[in-house]
C-alpha cells in the first residue's frame, strides 16, 4: 500500500526484489544520493516470502544435492569487498552511487546504493549488508567467475556447491555464516546475477 514501508521476512526474498526495486526508482535519479537517509520507499510492492524456485514458468528443479558447505578461514569477497566492510571502501572505490533508497529487513533498515550494473546494501552501522552484480560488464573479483559464465565453468572454478538446482547455485561458508548465491538462467546455462550476504540477519 502506499504511504507503508516494504517489509521482507529474510534476506532472500530482499535480494530477490533488488531489480524491481531498482526500476521503481527510475524517477528518482536525480535525487541527492550522497546523504544518509532512512526514507522509506511508499511504493506498492507485492511482499514476498522465502525463496520459491518452483514458481510458473521455472523450468523443473534438479533434486537437490546434499549439503557440502565450503569451509574457509578467509571471508568470501564479491567486487573485492566482503560483508562487514565499510561503506567508505564501496564509496572511495566506485563513487557516488547513481541512486539511493531504503527498505526493511524485518525490524532492522537497510540503505541500498545502486552502480551501473550492481547494488550494495548497508545496515545502519554503514556496513556492506549484501551486494548483487547483475551486469557482465562488471568485474566480481571471483576469480574468472562473472555474469554470463557458464555452470561449467563455475563448478570447474569455484569447486562443488553446497547446494544446486536449475535454477540457483549456492556456496555456504560456514566459518563467516556467508552465502554466495548464484542465479542460473535454466535455458542457456549461465550465470544471470551474483550475490554475497550474510545468513546472520540483524
Amino acid at each position: 500500500m502506499k504511504g507503508q514501508p516494504i517489509r521482507l521476512s529474510s534476506v532472500y526474498s530482499l535480494l530477490i526484489l533488488i531489480p524491481l526495486l531498482t526500476a521503481c526508482q527510475s524517477e528518482n535519479k536525480n535525487a541527492d544520493t550522497s546523504t544518509w537517509s532512512e526514507e522509506k520507499l511508499g511504493h506498492s510492492v507485492q511482499q514476498a516470502g522465502s525463496v520459491d524456485l518452483s514458481e510458473p514458468g521455472t523450468a523443473k528443479l534438479e533434486q537437490q544435492q546434499e549439503s557440502t558447505s565450503i569451509l574457509t578461514n578467509e571471508p568470501p569477497r564479491l567486487l573485492g569487498f566482503a560483508i562487514g566492510d565499510p561503506m567508505k571502501l564501496v564509496s572511495d572505490q566506485y563513487g557516488k552511487a547513481t541512486e539511493q533508497y531504503t527498505m526493511e529487513d524485518g525490524s532492522s533498515i537497510i540503505v541500498v546504493h545502486n552502480y551501473p550494473g550492481f547494488t550494495v546494501g548497508y545496515n545502519v552501522q554503514r556496513s556492506i549488508h549484501f551486494i548483487d552484480v547483475y551486469s557482465p560488464e562488471v568485474d566480481v573479483s571471483l576469480n574468472g567467475v562473472s555474469v554470463g559464465s557458464d555452470i561449467a565453468d563455475v563448478l570447474n572454478t569455484l569447486g562443488e556447491p553446497s547446494s544446486k538446482t536449475s535454477a540457483v547455485i549456492m556456496y555456504e561458508y560456514v566459518d563467516t555464516d556467508t552465502v554466495l548465491k548464484l542465479d542460473v538462467d535454466d535455458t542457456s546455462n549461465k550465470i544471470v546475477s551474483i550475490k554475497l550476504f550474510s545468513l546472520d540477519t540483524p
